[in-house]
C-alpha cells in the first residue's frame, strides 16, 4: 500500500495512508475478497482513500480533481484518472481494468 501511495505522489499525506489502511481492513469482513490478491486490495484502498480525501478537500478548496467525473442519480463517479495512465500501469503492473471489479466491491 505504501508503494502505491508513493507512486501516486501522496506519500506525504498521513490521512490518506491511515484511511487506506482502514479501508483495506474492511475487506476482512467479507469472504468475496479472498478472490483478490492483497496487492489489488491495497491498490483499490489507496484509490478510494484518495477520492474520499479529495472530495472533502474540494468542499473547502476547489481544485478540479473531479472535473471529469459525472453525477448519476445524485452520486458522483470516482476519479480513476489518477490510476488510469501508462506510468502507473507500468510501475504497478495493474491497469484500472485489472482492478475495477475489486474497486467496485470495496467501494
Amino acid at each position: 500500500m505504501d508503494r502505491f501511495i508513493r507512486i501516486l505522489s501522496y506519500d506525504k499525506n498521513k490521512t490518506i495512508r491511515e484511511m487506506a489502511y482502514q479501508i483495506s481492513k474492511f475487506q476482512l469482513n467479507d469472504a468475496k475478497f479472498l478472490n483478490y490478491q492483497p496487492s489489488c486490495i491495497a491498490a483499490c484502498s489507496v484509490i478510494l482513500s484518495i477520492n474520499i480525501f479529495q472530495k472533502i478537500e474540494e468542499q473547502s478548496n476547489p481544485t478540479g480533481f473531479f472535473a471529469n467525473c459525472q453525477t448519476v442519480n445524485g452520486l458522483m463517479e470516482m476519479n480513476t484518472d489518477i490510476w488510469n495512465n501508462n506510468s502507473v500501469h507500468q510501475t504497478t503492473g495493474y491497469s484500472i481494468i485489472d482492478i475495477s471489479e475489486c474497486l467496485f466491491d470495496l467501494s
